[in-house]
């Protein structure tokens, strides 16, 4: 249950912060992997140099979202957003990961997916489903890491 109020709040939070926030524009080249991302300002073209520079940097930097880095474990995911197809790579989990679970969540917290026994790297193709915001939810290690990932369609 508590699962279930914390997706609604998360979902209106995010919602709320759309008016608020930078475009993220993605590239893709034809396998699908994410080539670059740009930001740009919801109200129009923005009108500092060193701004875009700054984001440009950041954006070649940053092919994926890191949930978790630490000097020996890491969670990364990519590419966000995406069409439904994107990867799930955990480092330094050794024999835990045969534990681990990934559980995504719709909006609505209805469960969308659930994997048992993760691997290194986890290819997860959510191109049934329709376009939103959906919740991915790692439990690995006794630890819950939660995500935002958007589909686009």
């Amino acid at each position: 249950m508590k699962q279930i109020v914390f997706l609604f709040i998360f979902a209106g939070f995010v919602s709320c912060m759309g008016a608020y926030a930078q475009k993220i524009v993605y590239a893709y080249d034809a396998s699908g992997n994410c080539t670059s991302k740009a930001y740009q300002a919801s109200s129009g073209p923005k009108s500092s140099t060193t701004n875009d520079a700054a984001n440009e940097a950041n954006a070649k930097q940053n092919d994926f979202d890191v949930i978790l880095s630490t000097d020996e474990n890491s969670i990364k995911v990519y590419p966000n957003p995406n069409s439904g197809q994107f990867q799930v790579e955990m480092t330094g989990y050794g024999d835990v990961l045969s534990e681990g679970l990934i559980t995504i969540f719709s909006a609505q917290g209805r469960v969308v997916l659930k994997i048992n026994s993760l691997q290194p790297i986890n290819s997860i193709n959510l191109g049934n489903q329709s376009g939103g915001t959906y919740v991915l939810q790692i439990n690995i290690d006794g630890k819950t890491f939660n995500h935002k990932m958007i589909i686009e369609k």
